[in-house]
């Protein structure tokens, strides 16, 4: 295979996307394309793309930092699901190399991500995740974060999964 871009677009598999990131992690050209085609594609392979980061960023966490303030500058401009359900899983094992500069925007894209029930289920638990992972490190965005997922928590028709997710958070940031 020559290119990231042909392997991506046969199928959305996972024995596929195990291979594309076997061979970024062995070539640091096919990551680097993995990184524009996440940016520059069109969906499915913008998300396909980034789910082969994050199976990279598991097995090798330091191939993403040059590229972690490039995506998370870009996040604001992020519209697809599958991309912001991964971004913050990401985000969330790279607080400490997030540059402040772009912080503010993810953080700012989280809540809104949160605040409409309309998003997958997976996007609203992910990046309620990174904004509990991130309090840790900035305690003044704990207040804000408890009022929002209490109210995710309480509102009706929101999902087990969402429901589980606001309460587990919401007895930490009560502890903490």
């Amino acid at each position: 295979m020559d290119s990231m871009y042909g392997l991506l677009t046969r199928d959305s598999f996972r024995s596929t996307a195990d291979l594309a990131a076997e061979m970024a992690l062995k070539n640091p050209k096919y990551y680097t394309e993995l990184i524009y085609l996440s940016r520059f594609s069109d969906s499915p392979l913008n998300w396909r793309a980034l789910r082969c980061v994050e199976l990279c960023d598991i097995q090798n966490s330091k191939l993403i930092l040059p590229y972690i303030n490039f995506l998370a500058r870009e996040f604001p401009l992020y519209t697809i699901d599958g991309q912001n359900r991964i971004l913050p899983k990401i985000f969330s094992n790279h607080i400490e190399d997030l540059n402040d500069e772009f912080l503010g925007a993810v953080v700012d894209k989280c809540f809104t991500l949160l605040l409409n029930p309309k998003n997958a289920i997976a996007v609203l638990v992910n990046a309620m995740q990174f904004l509990f992972d991130l309090s840790q490190f900035y305690h003044d965005l704990k207040p804000e974060l408890f009022a929002v997922v209490q109210q995710i928590y309480t509102e009706k028709g929101n999902s087990a999964a969402i429901k589980i997710r606001a309460k587990k958070i919401l007895r930490n940031l009560e502890t903490k």
